[in-house]
């Protein structure tokens, strides 16, 4: 793979590696909910400061939801899986060797279209 090629297996992996760091974390969103919960029981506040942290409650239970019903880990794998897969066909192809010249890579207008679509 040439070094200005983008490796989508890498990146596919790193994505991986971070939905599973999001659900790593839940407990750390809850904790921030019970936060918010507590301040919001305090009275005196700001009308801007009790939208902002109404707005904060629900954006993290929105993200605990997404990250426990795995909604974007499952539609970024539903959109991946079938370029991923021809990526990966394209690499266990055999590449030619010739002693004459240059070698030239057959598929590297498909390799490219899958990058470009990842």
């Amino acid at each position: 793979m040439a070094k200005n090629e983008v490796d989508i297996l890498d990146l596919h992996e790193k994505m991986l590696s971070m939905f599973e760091q999001e659900e790593e974390n839940i407990e750390s969103y809850k904790d921030q909910i019970i936060t918010l919960e507590q301040l919001l029981a305090q009275p005196h506040h700001l009308h801007s400061t009790l939208t902002m942290l109404q707005n904060a409650k629900q954006e993290l239970r929105t993200k605990i939801e997404d990250i426990q019903s795995n909604r974007s880990k499952n539609f970024y794998l539903m959109e991946t899986a079938e370029l991923i897969e021809e990526f990966e066909k394209i690499l266990r192809k055999p590449k030619k060797v010739s002693f004459m010249g240059v070698v030239v890579e057959e598929d590297v207008d498909n390799k490219s279209a899958i990058v470009k679509n990842f």
